[in-house]
């Protein structure tokens, strides 16, 4: 499978592919025979992370794609193919190029001037659908690795985390094609300092277009109908108070002061509005940060007075004081009735929410 080395363990998400056009016409190129035959290999896309997309991905060997051929002789006015040379022929990756899976996956090329146009993961219905896909992002992202959608059939168990595309459209230099590919979906990564003492229940991406339709010949998504879906977000890590959570849709506008992210903690809800307008682009990951808050409350024995309590987010550094009145001494700042410090200036990191008292002793005793 596809892998991304980010932060974490692999994750898989639900994406389901249907064909957006019907099977009426006839295609008198497919099926050559005569020819040399080719394969192809992937460019290296490490170069993409100075550029904001999405980080480092590499194929697995026994990874499967789709591979469209187009003569570019044969385009219309709106420079579309009016005929298509190969339909979907599965290549299967062997750890350094794409192989035709099967014999009657070879594809044979002589002189033509041909387009390349592949896609990951293959699904085996795609046919003929004239280089644009219709594609869904399932709104449930969180532990379809654990429970594929079994209806899908067997082929379909192990699922890619993106829709990916390639365009070659620079001819036929040898018998391997070099394959440019590109991520079609636009990923939200979360990261939520919730503090070590809670975890949160789960964060939801509020109200997002899930269906869309790729067109491969312009490496393009575009949002395909009116409905919006809350999308629940998968959890990908979490380490020292702090988790990050991913998701994966398709391109699209955010309007300011639109719900963005709802997310569910200790019975509480909080909510995120959106600061600007901005847009998710396809194949960028658009980082998030937030931290949940947390209350410190203050009290304290006659004798003294205490400040530095109030509202703070989880991950600030606190500093809590204490000052004596005069005849009166300083015994400590405790909680749960257990002393956490003997300083007037009581620092920490706020990890959740806190109840401290500072304790006074008079002089004579």
């Amino acid at each position: 499978m596809k892998t991304y080395r980010i932060i974490t363990p692999l994750v898989f998400f639900l994406l389901v592919f249907t064909s957006c056009s019907e099977e009426t016409e006839e295609y008198s190129h497919i099926g050559k025979t005569q020819g040399r035959a080719v394969s192809f290999r992937p460019e290296d896309t490490s170069q993409l992370k100075s550029m904001g997309h999405i980080r480092d991905w590499a194929f697995l060997p026994g990874d499967r794609i789709g591979v469209f051929a187009v003569d570019m002789r044969n385009l219309d006015g709106n420079q579309r193919p009016t005929d298509l040379y190969a339909v979907n022929k599965c290549f299967m990756y062997d750890g350094q190029n794409f192989n035709p899976e099967r014999e009657e996956d070879r594809l044979f090329v002589l002189n033509q001037k041909l387009a390349f146009y592949a896609y990951y993961p293959y699904n085996p219905s795609m046919d003929h659908s004239w280089l644009r896909l219709d594609f869904s992002v399932c709104p449930f992202q969180d532990g379809w690795e654990h429970s594929p959608h079994e209806s899908l059939g067997e082929s379909w168990h192990h699922l890619g985390s993106d829709l990916i595309v390639a365009v070659n459209e620079e001819g036929i230099t040898g018998d391997i094609i070099p394959l440019r590919f590109r991520h079609m979906m636009a990923m939200v990564e979360v990261e939520l300092n919730h503090g070590i003492d809670r975890t949160a229940d789960s964060i939801i991406l509020s109200r997002k277009y899930l269906n869309c339709t790729v067109d491969m010949m312009y490496s393009k998504a575009y949002i395909s109908d009116t409905l919006k879906y809350d999308v629940r977000m998968s959890l990908i890590s979490g380490y020292d108070g702090t988790s990050w959570y991913r998701a994966l849709i398709p391109e699209q506008e955010v309007q300011q002061d639109s719900l963005l992210l709802r997310i569910y903690a200790g019975g509480k809800e909080y909510l995120h509005y959106a600061d600007d307008y901005f847009g998710f682009k396809s194949g960028v990951t658009h980082n998030f940060r937030f931290s949940l808050p947390c209350t410190i409350t203050l009290s304290h024995t006659s004798g003294g007075t205490v400040s530095g309590g109030g509202t703070r987010h989880c991950g600030d550094y606190v500093t809590v004081k204490a000052e004596m009145d005069k005849g009166y001494n300083f015994s400590g700042w405790y909680e749960d009735d257990k002393k956490v410090s003997g300083y007037l200036h009581y620092s920490f990191m706020a990890n959740g929410d806190r109840t401290l008292e500072a304790r006074f002793y008079p002089l004579n005793k």
